[in-house]
């Protein structure tokens, strides 16, 4: 095509073993060679339409080379990075600087749980709710081994949960405000045709609330991981630069 040749040399042979092709395919060979062709005559005719705007378009290719050279230098530093261990007095302080930034999207709860068969003996009812609508270490270790043994289900840990969720599980009524219910209800007993429902919520935020800084731990982790990988790009980059300069690598003139 034009002044280009292409030879049964150039054929990617490591590309056909890659994909199991068969290197005597003669199918494969026809479409390799046709495709080559029809690239070419693409380029071809976008050299002559396209003229005038080469010089911009090189330009931006030489841009973009030059872009790519350097990001994967970048890239070849941050395999490099060993500064991932972080401090909690680090992640509090990153939380208190940008509590803005961490405003709820959702109601969330901490709260007990217990899902007991409807046909639960009285004795039991009345030791599962003294002991999850009063906590204790003692009692809750009794009421854990208890729920482990007589419960549908149950929830004693102490972390944040989406109210939603929470809702999918609990036949609560969704014709209601979130708000105004987490407001007025700490002790919960609800039941359906098969099940008795108690919850105690230890703790609830309403949505637009700052969000807990257990809840955004992990995010903030994230973040700071991300600050600190660009300030040791910016150092690497410094460095480099000014060994350069130092090495004579790189020499300026001033017009006078």
């Amino acid at each position: 095509m034009g002044d280009e040749i292409l030879f049964l040399e150039d054929k990617p042979t490591h590309k056909i073993a890659e994909l199991g092709i068969d290197q005597d395919s003669a199918t494969w060979l026809k479409n390799y060679v046709n495709n080559w062709v029809e690239t070419r005559i693409l380029l071809q005719n976008a050299q002559e339409v396209l003229k005038s705007d080469l010089k911009d378009l090189e330009e931006l290719l030489t841009t973009y080379k030059h872009n790519l050279l350097v990001y994967e230098l970048e890239k070849s530093w941050v395999e490099n990075f060993s500064d991932t261990i972080f401090t909690q007095e680090e992640l509090l302080e990153y939380y208190e600087q940008n509590k803005d930034n961490f405003q709820l999207r959702s109601n969330i709860v901490k709260m007990r749980y217990l899902k007991l068969d409807k046909n639960v003996s009285k004795k039991d009812l009345t030791f599962s709710k003294n002991k999850l609508f009063n906590p204790s270490h003692e009692g809750d270790s009794l009421l854990r081994i208890f729920a482990e043994k007589q419960a549908e289900n149950f929830y004693l840990d102490d972390n944040w949960l989406q109210f939603d969720d929470v809702l999918r599980e609990v036949p609560i009524s969704s014709n209601f405000s979130q708000q105004r219910f987490l407001q007025n209800n700490r002790q919960v007993n609800l039941e359906d045709q098969n099940y008795i429902y108690l919850l105690f919520f230890v703790d609830f935020k309403i949505k637009d609330d700052i969000s807990p800084f257990e809840m955004e731990e992990s995010q903030i982790k994230t973040y700071i991981l991300l600050q600190k990988k660009a300030a040791f790009i910016a150092e690497k980059r410094k460095e480099v630069i000014n060994n350069a300069y130092s090495n004579a690598q790189v020499k300026l003139w001033e017009k006078k």
